[in-house]
């Protein structure tokens, strides 16, 4: 499941490579970004492994930067957005650090920019934020789009595997990803919840420990 986006967007970096090889043009470039983005998969599956390897044990990880991390998720899931009509932005300080591992956050941040590109209106916004109270032990990494709302009596549903759930009068579908987000976030003392949810969008803030 976590290796369809990279896959997609390693699909759309060949497909950009051999368009412009077609017309004699530099695919240097998109050949870089398609290496990274297999790199990139071999950092989810390492991650994957670890995390088997832990059995479900909380707590650990090493400071991590949450505008890097974020900024390397938003480059995975730019294709899919851009063909989508779909604009993702941030609003991060740069002081937002969080214990963790930086692929498994960013494997967090890649399923929750992939859940709200596919629900987003064609020429809307996705925000990713951060917020780092002083008092607090958590930072909270706010996602929100611009969709039709998720009608649920229970939100703690979305996050089983394979929930669906109304939204804006019609069934949603979230897989495994949302699922996946929690186990990643638990992992490390972490949480994720729905913080806001309407006719003008849903936010998803997904919590670590502050670094």
């Amino acid at each position: 499941h976590e290796l369809r986006t990279p896959l997609t967007t390693l699909n759309s970096r060949i497909q950009l490579a051999e368009h412009r090889l077609e017309r004699g043009g530099d695919v240097q470039e998109a050949l870089g970004q398609a290496r990274a983005d297999a790199g990139a998969m071999d950092d989810v599956l390492t991650d994957l492994l670890t995390a088997a390897e832990a059995a479900g044990g909380a707590g650990g990880g090493k400071p991590t930067s949450v505008l890097q991390s974020a900024s390397a998720a938003i480059q995975q899931v730019g294709p899919q957005a851009a063909d989508a009509d779909v604009t993702i932005n941030t609003a991060i300080p740069a002081d937002a650090w969080v214990l963790a591992e930086d692929v498994a956050l960013k494997r967090a941040l890649i399923a929750l920019l992939d859940n709200a590109t596919r629900h987003s209106p064609a020429g809307s916004t996705i925000t990713v934020a951060a917020q780092t109270a002083p008092r607090s032990k958590f930072v909270n990494i706010l996602v929100s789009d611009q969709g039709p709302g998720i009608m649920e009596a229970d939100p703690n549903r979305l996050f089983e595997r394979f929930a669906r759930v109304s939204e804006g009068g019609k069934r949603r579908g979230f897989g495994l990803g949302l699922a996946l987000v929690r186990d990643i976030a638990e992992r490390f003392g972490g949480d994720v919840y729905i913080s806001q949810t309407g006719s003008g969008g849903t936010t998803f803030c997904l919590q670590f420990p502050k670094a």
